[in-house]
């Protein structure tokens, strides 16, 4: 037997219909923070990044976020600020769920 012979049809479909689709969010972070810091390297006066920066940013907030972890970890990546106030004790489990998903400390 196997998991699908154990549930009824219905129960396969919701799960099925559930999943949640592949994002591109992880590659946007990526392709942010290579900006970033290619930023940090290039002269001052050199703008020749922040158009590219800005596209990825405003894809980053266009995307739906699918829970209330995944809509402030999309604020940490723009704003890394933010983190401290994942300090407070109220949002600890919110904290916590952020770093489950990104399989690391905030």
């Amino acid at each position: 037997m196997n998991d699908c012979s154990r549930t009824i049809p219905d129960q396969r479909l919701d799960r099925m219909i559930a999943a949640r689709p592949p994002s591109l969010i992880g590659t946007l972070y990526r392709a942010r923070r290579f900006l970033c810091e290619a930023m940090a390297a290039t002269p001052m006066d050199d703008d020749t990044l922040v158009d590219p920066l800005l596209v990825i940013e405003d894809q980053i907030l266009a995307a739906r976020p699918t829970t209330l972890a995944d809509a402030y970890r999309r604020l940490l990546a723009l704003v890394p600020d933010l983190a401290s106030d994942l300090d407070a004790p109220h949002l600890a489990e919110l904290r916590a769920e952020i770093e489950a998903e990104i399989g690391g400390k905030v």
